[in-house]
């Protein structure tokens, strides 16, 4: 995509799936690009719900709502400029 620069000269922002925790070093590999200033976002991050992926509602308690603000937080700490969650209720 990098290397496509009307592609590049079309997109506002990169955009990043994890639920881990990390940003996968994306904020370095942009720092590192032609495209420097491109800031990127987490397009859909979520604390672990072991049941989710079978159809179990996301968890409705504090471990899982502070699990999701610390990842937020830690996703602004490196550097994402916005972030959606996927849990509908926190």
């Amino acid at each position: 995509m990098a290397q496509d620069a009307f592609v590049m000269a079309h997109t506002e922002a990169i955009g990043i799936h994890n639920y881990a925790g990390t940003t996968g070093g994306i904020g370095d590999a942009i720092a590192g690009s032609a495209f420097s200033s491109m800031p990127f976002w987490l397009t859909e991050f979520s604390t672990w719900c072991g049941g989710c992926d079978r159809g179990a509602p996301n968890p409705d308690d504090w471990s899982f709502a502070r699990g999701n603000v610390e990842q937020l937080l830690g996703y602004l700490d490196a550097g994402a400029a916005g972030a959606q969650n996927g849990a509908a209720n926190i």
